[in-house]
């Protein structure tokens, strides 16, 4: 074991390579940019810890998944061009009527295009747009969440590490007062911090149009200072819980001697796991930029949308939020993503499996035990979805608005819009419709064969709703009532 944590390194050592013997190696909260190509010799390493490094190569999901994929990326970094590029995710976050899709239409086209309350987002859409910062190319890919309450389960499908979250709140709307706080506010705060590690949030309030800026001052001060207290709410929560878990280990090192050995031990290593949970829970809260402070918009007359759109420029491609901004990526992992968008293409199902993707892969001389770090790459940027370690590991989409296609099917905030196309589809009596609506409405339940029916006009395949109907906790089978 080498525990070399906090040193102040900038690089790791020549010699590491020949520590044939070494099963592991901490090096984190240094200042570790590169790691050696040698790197990949240290067969016998199973724990490799390096968070809190600046790493750029390889990229530091690439360094998560252990020493075999850092081998495998020098490998291809060997046979591939080298590029260095810039890809950023933004999620638009906050409820409805926030004004989280005008004010995207502002940021993209510079112009004021209000959405009307009729053609609010149902579930979520993604769009695209490349620029230039400091000479450099960046790709924004911008997922904006529809705010109703059905969308949130849905939500989950699309959060990852690596995003810029903007928090939107409507400032016209918003009451200082903690229960509208909740609602516009904590519910996405503990929303993202549940899902993504160190996530970077970034609050935005709308509307500044319709207000005086009294109005603006007294509101968006309410949001920081309440956001303030959460903070310190979750930080004294987490200590409570670490010291309450560390007075059971203390208790539990007591008993060792009076219990059995091998359950002693058990109980130990489980508080042990426990404590280093919590104390990561700690270190890698919410990111809040410029201090919390809230930046203010009006996607009507366009005031500070210029200057928001600079922020998220700059924001992306900053290498202390986002350490592996400028990650440097072998060429064939860029067209690995436009050799799966052209598979998605062609493909009747919305998904492929995961022996199409491995062999995609190899047109491009991609080993298959290197897959997993390529679509972690590409999970992260939004071009894939990939869930690794979930029920849907051996699936990958594509096109992830594929996916949100069918998600629109089941979610939908006018009911009777939903209600009406199912009706339809169905080709049910009116009196026979009316017991399927009866126990949708009271009791969420759907016959599956109307569900396929609804999908099959929808042009989504049987296929597509059996492979995935369970995933994400969306839907699940029912038993007959006797």
């Amino acid at each position: 074991m080498l525990k070399v944590d906090d040193n102040l390194l900038t690089e790791l050592p020549n010699g590491l390579s020949r520590l044939n013997n070494l099963f592991q190696l901490d090096v984190r909260g240094n200042s570790i940019t590169f790691l050696p190509v040698e790197f990949g010799k240290l067969t016998m390493l199973k724990i490799f810890d390096i968070k809190r490094n600046p790493i750029v190569q390889p990229p530091l999901d690439v360094c998560l998944l252990g020493v075999e994929s850092i081998k495998t990326y020098y490998e291809d970094l060997a046979k591939s061009e080298r590029v260095s590029t810039v890809h950023r995710k933004v999620v638009l976050l906050g409820e409805s009527f926030a004004g989280k899709t005008s004010m995207k239409n502002a940021l993209q086209t510079g112009e004021s295009h209000l959405t009307k309350v009729r053609d609010r987002t149902q579930c979520m859409n993604i769009d695209s747009w490349c620029s230039k910062i400091g000479g450099e190319s960046l790709e924004i890919r911008v997922c904006d969440f529809g705010g109703h309450d059905v969308y949130t389960l849905t939500h989950q499908f699309f959060l990852s590490e690596g995003s810029l979250h903007l928090l939107v709140v409507n400032l016209k709307t918003y009451r200082r007062r903690q229960t509208a706080f909740n609602r516009a506010v904590r519910f996405w705060l503990e929303s993202v911090d549940s899902r993504v590690v160190n996530a970077v949030v970034y609050l935005v309030g709308t509307h500044a149009d319709r207000l005086t800026a009294g109005e603006i001052e007294g509101k968006t001060r309410d949001i920081k200072d309440r956001v303030m207290k959460y903070i310190e709410e979750r930080r004294k929560h987490l200590h409570s819980q670490i010291e309450e878990v560390e007075t059971q280990l203390v208790k539990a090192r007591d008993e060792a001697e009076y219990v059995m050995r091998a359950y002693a031990s058990r109980k130990l290593e489980r508080l042990q796991r426990k404590v280093e949970k919590l104390r990561c829970e700690l270190d890698s809260g919410l990111k809040f930029l410029k201090n919390g402070d809230v930046a203010v918009v009006s996607s009507k007359d366009m005031t500070g949308i210029t200057d928001l759109k600079t922020d998220v420029f700059k924001i992306s491609v900053d290498k202390d939020l986002f350490p592996s901004a400028h990650c440097v990526l072998p060429r064939s992992w860029i067209n690995m993503e436009k050799l799966l968008k052209l598979e998605g293409e062609k493909s009747s199902n919305i998904s492929l499996s995961w022996e199409e993707c491995v062999h995609l892969g190899s047109k491009l001389n991609l080993v298959s035990n290197g897959m997993e770090a390529v679509m972690g790459y590409l999970h992260k940027t939004g071009s894939v979805l990939h869930y690794r370690g979930d029920v849907l590991q051996n699936v990958v989409f594509p096109d992830p608005t594929q996916l949100i296609t069918l998600l629109k099917l089941i979610f939908d905030h006018d009911q009777e819009r939903l209600l009406g196309a199912l009706r339809q589809n169905s080709k049910m009596s009116t009196e026979e419709f009316s017991v399927v609506q009866n126990n949708f409405v009271r009791r969420a339940i759907l016959p599956k064969g109307v569900l396929l029916k609804h999908f099959s006009k929808n042009k989504t395949t049987t296929d597509d709703f059996d492979h995935h109907q369970g995933a994400g906790d969306i839907c699940h089978p029912a038993r007959r009532r006797t």
